[in-house]
This record gives C-alpha cells, structure tokens and sequence, in this order.
C-alpha cells in the first residue's frame, strides 16, 4: 500500500444529482431493486449513466471535453492500491490492497467506476486502482492484455488533440497517457514527467494570455530567430548550434524548418515568446556542459549584528552581504536569513531540475550566541559562493535580485514580481537550447550508471574520511587546550601573590625565590615566563590552525558526504526518462511521426540537463578538492613553522649572553595573568586510589550487592600469597 488512502469521492452514483447523471425523475430509465436491504445496480442503470455522462458537458463557453474511452467487453485489468471497505447497501465493492480486479465501466460519477472481482460486480473509487496492463488488443491476443506497464490510474481527461493520430485510441495506452506509479520520484516532483507527456501545456502558460485557439500540444510553433544584440560578447557561430524543438518539447536536437540564425542571442517569432528575457534562456554546449553566460565573482558574509523591534520583544541578526565582481566593482547589501529562506524556496520552484546547495537550517534556541552567528555567517556565505558557481544560476534574476536590492520598497515590488513569475517547474525545460546529437540516442545511459555506482560507492566510504576528519580537529582542539593550561600552570607558579606567608612565593622583585635580590632566580622566573607566555602563543596557532585549515576542510567533506543522496535527482530524472523513451521506441510503429519525434526531443532535453548537471558535479568536485586539500597543506606547515619559531625563540632566552642579561632589567607581570582565575585550566586534584579497605566497607554498606567485591578480594588475597613471584598482587597482602 502507497501512502494513506484517499478521501472517497463525495459524489456517489446511487444518489449522484449533478447534471452529468441521469435524473431521478427518470424512474423508466433507472432499474434499481431491493435485494435483503441493498441496492443492486444492474446493466440497465449503469448504461443508462454511462450513456449520459458521455456526452459533452461544456467546462466552459464554447469548449467540450471528448467521452470517456470505455473499455471492452472483456474489461481493463487493475490492481488495488489500498483497503477499501465497501458499503453493499450502496452497491460497493470490497477489496483489499493488491487485489487484481476488472474495470467494466468507467466514470459512472465523478471517481467512481464498475468493477469486477470473483465473479461479483460493484462500484470502486478510481483513486484505490492503477492499471497492470496496457489495453490495446493485439492481432491474436483474445485477453487484449499486452505487455506489463507502471501506468497509474489517474482516470484524468486528456485532449484529443493530445493523442491525436495514433492508431491506438486509448490515452492511457498511448505514451502521452501513461504517468508514473510512484508520484513522490524526482521524475515526479522535478515536473520532467509532465514535459515529456504534455511539454509543460498542462502546467500554467508561461508567456501568458494565449490569444490564438486551444489547438494540439504538437501543433506547430515557430523556431526561435537570433539576433546580433549580443555579437559583440560571443563568437557568432557559437549558437548556431542551438535550435527548437518541435512543439512543447523544449529545445532537443530535432530542427525546424524556417529557422533564422544570425546572431547570438536567441528570440522567439511569436507574440507570446517576447516576455522571456536572456536571463530565462539556458545553453548547453558540447559535452554536453553549461555554457557560461556571467563571469565568475565572488561572494561574503561579514559582520553580523544582532538587532532588536518592537521595543526589544523580538530580536533577529542582520548579515552584511559583499558581492565582488572581476572588475573591481563591489556591492553591498543587509540581508536577514528570512531573506535567505526566501531566495532558496523561489529558487528551488523555479529550478527544479537543477541540484541547489541546501541552505542551513533554521536553530530556535542558541541562535544569538557568538559562536551560532559565527557558524552560521560561514554556512550562508558557502551557501551563496556555490549559488554563484552554477553556470545558470548565477544570472538569474532572482539571485541578482538577492545580492542587489537595498530599498524596502524595491523589494517588496520585486517579490510580487517574482511571485507571479510563470516560467518556472516544467517550464524551465522549455528554454534550454543545446546542439544536435549533444547526447547519444540511448541518451548516455551508461554513463549516468557509472555515475550512479561511483556516488554510491563514496558515500559508503566517506564517513571514514568524515570520522577521521572530525577526530583531527577535536585532536588539534585538545592540543590547543593542554598547551594553554601547561602555561597558565607554569605562569601561576612564578606569579602567586596571595595573602599569608605561606602563600608568598616571590621577594620583592618578583622573582621565584625567598631571597631579595637574587639575579639567579630573576633571570630564571623571566626564562620560565617566556616558556610560559610561548605556550599561549603556541596555543592561539592551534586555533588559527582549525579555524583557517580544519574547518574549511572538514566543511568541504561534509559537503560532498552524501553524493549518491544529494545527486539522486539527476540520476531518477535521467533513467525515468529513459524507460519513457525506450517505450517511444517500443511503440514507435503505432505512434504518428510527429508523436515519436517529439517526445524523443523531449527526452534528449532532459538528457542534456542531467549530464550538464553531471559535469558540473565532476568539476566542482575536482576543484573542491584540489582547493580545500591545497589550503590544508597549506595551513599544516604554517601551523608546524609557527609552532617551530616559537619553540626556538624560547630554547633562545636560555643562551648566553642573552639569559645573562636577563637581570639587568626588573621583571613585569605577563598580560596572561588574567586567566590564571579561568575555571576551564585550573589543575583538578587527582582522584584518591580505591583501598582494598574501603571496597570492604562499601560492601558491608551496600550488603549482599557488593558482597562479590569482597568475595574477590579475599580470593585475589589468597591468590597472591600463594603465588611466588606475584609481586604486583603484593599490595592486597
């Protein structure tokens, strides 16, 4: 079973009054017995509502939907998807999840259809069933049943004009009328599924009013012109590679006739094309690989401060944004993280397809502490630097929008403009250009399998990198803290003032020792608070060392920790639509030519897509790498050289003539004193070792729990004295 069932259609054939059924008045027409107290709904009823729910009921002025398809004498065959507890009095019928029935009759009411099962007819929500066969009959095949498909039973109207052509009249045996089982695959969600059945003509219109008629999702639509606007930015013949597909199927390597090309930027012939601006418009070059339409910048997140409104009672922190671009030019914004959230969801509904770096996630407590805001700043800042690396994202509007607007105003005018932005989900497919045979006709399956294992095989590698990793910085943190406190302990041996002679451990001045005026113990203390002034120095490396080496590393790690998770769109995309196109060529005979070139020039879109998606995961990957663990090194030996310089700066107090000189100069107190009161680094006292005697009294306090202890020790005792040579049992004697 999928899920929870769903809600059961409110209208009910039995009782159904909306026009669509036969009118109750019509008792002639209607042949309903009584049989023990339920209605049997015989064949005389069901044609009678079926005969009208068939005609044509306008949706709107002027339009009508086509009849339903019925199915043959021999029924449709289906499979239950839930539990459905039937009413007999109402005519139900019950089954259970995975039961196989047999459709006689569809759309009796809006969700209900005539089933069969066991010999037993009844009514059965649409919604509880999905097809297990196809249901054209093939010459010979008396059952009609074909080949087993993953079509769901949607029961959802199609156009004519959608399966127009084919010889198979059944949408739901056409390629255009079978959907996925699963609805929560990124097939799915992505809305690839819906561009290569519909080319996206189901979803809103994405160049607004359509003036002309509702005519054929592969009716004919003109290519797109070039224009020279952009000659002086790119090389003329770059996209003389870039050409339209037909109809809604986005821009696959299949060309059009009538097509202009001469110049670089691509513009649509149609009225209704006009409103897609170059930042909707995508390229794909040979690779196939994200052509880049915006030099590179980079992106910071500094300063944050915490700010409070209405009258204190809610506080929030504010982030300074800096984009700097190539040419020296840089931009400065204030961005709170709810304006994070919003740039992420529009993002995410506007590029689907695309794979976005997450954005981090919201803390409800803690979130004003430094050490929150600090984490956080690094994680938002990683967060718009990969944003700004996807070729196509990077000059969107949205993200301009983000790292530029600084009026209120402007902003809020520019939400309402994003939200009703209508080129966005299914029809981001429909405004990506690429070259011809960019892809191989299988659509590179192969490589998109080899990706898949190897993603797979490092997420299950990788939490020993992550481990090993995160192990190091703890180890570099510990270090840190044992240095800082060998000091402070040090330091406070040479610097105790305390009340009480037993407590006064330096003369006059300041020296280590009960004499006054002893050069000897001055040129000593002075030595030793250098050693112990080194140690903080040696202390503060260590975290410079995991701030600028081990963070930054182990954030690139955790980064690509989970790649077969984080790139399983792209992989479900891909071989989702690879079973569609297998099935185009499968059907290929029976399919007008048009219907097969189309969804192939879908198909290889979404081809296109993935793989650019790919090769950007390889080579920000690469790069990744190659930075961070470059970077590491990098701060490994400054970490090692700064540590070395101040070993031997204070080996050196200790040579002549230096330390000689030592006393030639008072002593002055060290500036780390301060911390001498720290909790963190005072020496606790050692725990008391356990006495054979005190086990004893434990275990006459506690009773017969603890008398094992004791029933030991004595073993142990008798053990030891009995065994020559046992020495280090001596102690129990």
């Amino acid at each position: 079973m999928i899920g929870s069932a769903p809600a059961i259609p409110k209208i009910h054939p039995v009782f159904a009054t909306q026009p669509t059924l036969p009118s109750v008045a019509d008792e002639s027409e209607i042949d309903v017995t009584y049989k023990d107290g339920a209605f049997s709904i015989d064949a005389a009823i069901l044609q009678s509502v079926q005969g009208q729910h068939q005609q044509s009921f306008p949706s709107s002025p002027g339009e009508h939907q086509a009849p339903l398809q019925q199915p043959p004498a021999h029924g449709w065959t289906v499979r239950a998807l839930y539990d459905f507890d039937g009413q007999p009095e109402f005519s139900e019928l019950s089954f259970s999840a995975g039961d196989v029935l047999t459709v006689v009759k569809v759309g009796l009411a809006e969700g209900w259809s005539l089933a069969e099962k066991d010999g037993v007819k009844g009514l059965v929500p649409e919604a509880y069933i999905t097809y297990i066969h196809d249901f054209s009959a093939s010459p010979g095949d008396i059952s009609g049943h074909a080949h087993q498909s993953s079509t769901t039973s949607a029961y959802s109207g199609y156009s004519s004009t959608t399966i127009q052509g084919g010889n198979n009249t059944n949408p739901r045996n056409s390629v255009f009328g079978k959907r996925q089982l699963n609805r929560f695959s990124w097939f799915v969600t992505t809305g690839v599924e819906e561009f290569l059945l519909t080319g996206g003509a189901s979803t809103v219109s994405v160049h607004g009013p359509n003036t002309g008629t509702k005519g054929s999702l592969l009716g004919p639509r003109q290519p797109p012109q070039i224009s020279s606007e952009l000659s002086n930015q790119h090389d003329s013949t770059t996209y003389d590679q870039f050409e339209r597909s037909p109809p809604n199927s986005g821009s696959s390597i299949r060309q059009q006739r009538g097509g202009q090309i001469s110049g670089d930027k691509i513009s649509e012939d149609s009225d209704e094309d006009e409103e897609v601006t170059e930042s909707d418009k995508h390229y794909i070059q040979s690779g196939p690989s994200w052509q880049e339409k915006a030099p590179l910048f980079q992106v910071r997140v500094h300063d944050p401060e915490t700010r409070r409104k209405m009258v204190g009672m809610q506080e929030y922190t504010l982030f300074q944004v800096t984009s700097t671009f190539t040419q020296g030019v840089s931009v400065t914004v204030e961005r709170r993280y709810s304006q994070f959230e919003w740039l992420y969801e529009r993002l995410l509904n506007k590029f689907g397809a695309l794979i976005l770096p997450p954005l981090p996630e919201k803390q409800y407590t803690g979130r004003f502490s430094e050490e929150f805001i600090e984490r956080r700043r690094r994680a938002l800042e990683r967060f718009l630097n990969r944003l700004v690396r996807h070729p196509v994202i990077r000059y969107s509007d949205l993200l301009t929008h983000f790292l530029s607007c600084s009026e209120d105003s402007d902003w809020k005018r520019a939400e309402r403009k994003f939200d009703g932005d209508r080129i966005v989900g299914t029809s981001f497919f429909q405004h990506v250009y690429h070259p011809e045979f960019n892809v191989n006709e299988d659509g590179d399956i192969d490589i998109v399998e080899r990706f898949d294992a190897h993603c797979k095989g490092s997420e299950k590698l990788m939490p020993f990198l992550s481990d090993a990793t995160t192990a190091y910085k703890e180890g570099i943190s510990d270090s840190q803290f044992r240095y800082r406190r060998l000091g402070l302990a040090l330091l406070n041996l040479i610097s105790t003032t305390k009340d009480g002679l037993e407590n006064q451990t330096l003369n006059d001045d300041l020296a280590w020792c009960w004499r006054e005026n002893c050069s000897d113990c001055l040129r000593l203390t002075k030595a030793l608070q250098t050693t112990a002034e080194t140690m903080q120095y040696m202390a503060d490396v260590h975290q410079t060392h995991i701030a600028e080496g081990c963070l930054p590393w182990q954030e690139t790690i955790k980064e690509h920790a989970n790649p077969s998770s984080t790139y399983a769109p792209l992989v479900d995309m891909h071989t989702g639509t690879h079973k569609k196109l297998v099935e185009v060529f499968e059907k290929e005979q029976t399919m007008e030519e048009i219907d097969s070139e189309t969804v192939k020039s879908r198909c290889d879109t979404v081809f296109n897509i993935t793989l650019a998606e790919m090769d950007r995961a390889h080579d920000e990957r690469v790069q990744d790498f190659q930075k961070s663990t470059k970077d590491f090194l990098d701060s490994q030996i400054a970490y090692h050289e700064k540590m070395l310089a101040h070993l031997k700066q204070a080996r050196a107090v200790f040579d002549q003539p230096y330390y000689d000189n030592l006393s030639n100069s008072p002593r002055f107190r060290s500036k780390y004193e301060r911390d001498l009161e720290d909790a963190r680094y005072q020496t606790q006292k050692p725990s008391r070792p356990v006495s054979a005697a005190s086990v004893a009294s434990v275990s006459n306090m506690v009773g017969g729990v603890v008398d094992g202890v004791g029933f030991m020790n004595g073993l142990l005792k008798t053990k030891t004295r009995t065994s020559a040579g046992r020495s280090i049992m001596g102690f129990w004697s």
